[in-house]
């Protein structure tokens, strides 16, 4: 995005009878505080900041936190101080950009790896106010995308950080989707052999396992609804690189043997639909032998309830199925991660309060920052997800 238009343009797509002039303001301060300044991509600083902001908007978040996107290098390039940001933008703004500022100062070792833990256990300290690690999450997936520019020293430097410290930290806060488009950005530099090899040996393309994943959806709804179950959702998504890589490397199996390059979530109501889901699926795909597994008789240790089942699904392409009752209530208001801001596909990852630990501190860290609980697929359409059901 070129300017400050389009950013505008999608936070008043959601921000309703909220005055945007602040956006308007920021923009004109970075541009006047980093105007010969360049990213180490070699873009031009602002480009960068434009970006980060864009993310953020997309995740459908609060007006401070995109403002502090714009913001957030002015503490770190020391071109503005804190009682500046402070008077000009308030003290929300001013608190989240030396937030990220202070995550950003903490140097990260490959070498200390097993410090990993701590390192992320005191980023969820210092950002108190979860906009915070938002706002950082985005910014480090900006400079993922733009990577392939750096030295290669840079990139494995950078990838293996991303790796140990903000995908773990992604996947803590329930934002699956940033989690694995982490991950993968991370694998092509730390393990480009392996990226490429896998790349090269997946039988189709990610935007072809996309465009299978909408057309076995719409055939589910069909079926579903012929033998009269409603479902309360259905969830795809083709799995994506790394996790495939680390299947084939602790299972040591060939590409063949993953079952689930695509994967697909059917919530329902009840358990008894449950069932019927399952045994609508196999009615027109046969079942992979060996691969039923029945959580819902026999829930996993942390009261995990649900059916799995692998599938030889339309042309003749393995697919995995789950059916999952809907066991929690409340409805939270919707957070959307950001529509086509890269390459790769992603899906939803929603923690819902009672299901974790790690999702309870997620909502109460959410209600300190008075922010919405709830993030949802690319799509922007709400969804359940599969965190252990309590």
């Amino acid at each position: 995005m070129s300017d400050i238009q389009g950013l505008i343009a999608i936070a008043s797509s959601y921000l309703h009878d909220v005055d945007l002039e602040p956006l308007t303001r920021a923009y004109e301060f970075v541009c006047e505080r980093h105007s010969d300044h360049t990213h180490i991509s070699g873009e031009p600083y602002i480009q960068h900041l434009l970006e980060v902001a864009t993310t953020l908007a997309t995740m459908k978040l609060d007006l401070d936190t995109i403002v502090a996107g714009l913001l957030h290098g002015v503490l770190k390039e020391e071109v503005a101080t804190f009682k500046e940001l402070e008077k000009r933008f308030g003290r929300d703004v001013a608190n989240i950009v030396d937030g990220t500022t202070r995550i950003t100062n903490v140097h990260y070792s490959s070498r200390l790896a097993h410090q990993a833990e701590n390192i992320r256990k005191l980023f969820l300290a210092m950002g108190a106010d979860i906009r915070v690690l938002l706002v950082k999450l985005a910014d480090r997936l900006q400079d993922m995308i733009t990577l392939g520019s750096a030295d290669p020293e840079r990139r494995r430097r950078v990838a293996r950080e991303t790796m140990d410290l903000y995908a773990p930290l992604a996947s803590r806060l329930g934002i699956d989707w940033m989690k694995r488009e982490l991950e993968d950005l991370s694998f092509q530099y730390l393990f480009p052999t392996e990226f490429a090899d896998l790349t090269r040996r997946l039988e189709s393309t990610l935007a072809q396992r996309q465009e299978y994943v909408e057309e076995v959806i719409h055939t589910l709804y069909k079926k579903l609804h012929k033998n009269n179950i409603r479902p309360i959702r259905i969830i795809g998504r083709p799995k994506h690189l790394y996790s495939i890589y680390k299947k084939l490397v602790a299972q040591n199996i060939p590409l063949e043997r993953v079952y689930d390059k695509v994967a697909f979530r059917i919530i329902v109501s009840s358990v008894k639909e449950c069932y019927e889901a399952l045994g609508t699926v196999h009615g027109d795909w046969p079942p992979v032998p060996g691969r039923i597994k029945d959580f819902i008789s026999a829930p996993k240790s942390n009261n995990y309830q649900s059916l799995h089942t692998t599938v030889i699904g339309p042309r003749g392409i393995s697919s995995r199925f789950r059916s999952v009752p809907k066991r929690w209530t409340g409805s939270p208001r919707r957070v959307s991660p950001p529509t086509g801001l890269t390459r790769k596909a992603r899906t939803s990852a929603s923690p819902m309060p009672g299901c974790s630990r790690s999702s309870r501190n997620w909502s109460r860290l959410c209600r300190r920052s008075r922010i919405p609980v709830n993030f949802s697929s690319r799509s922007g359409a709400s969804s359940m997800i599969r965190i252990s059901m309590s």
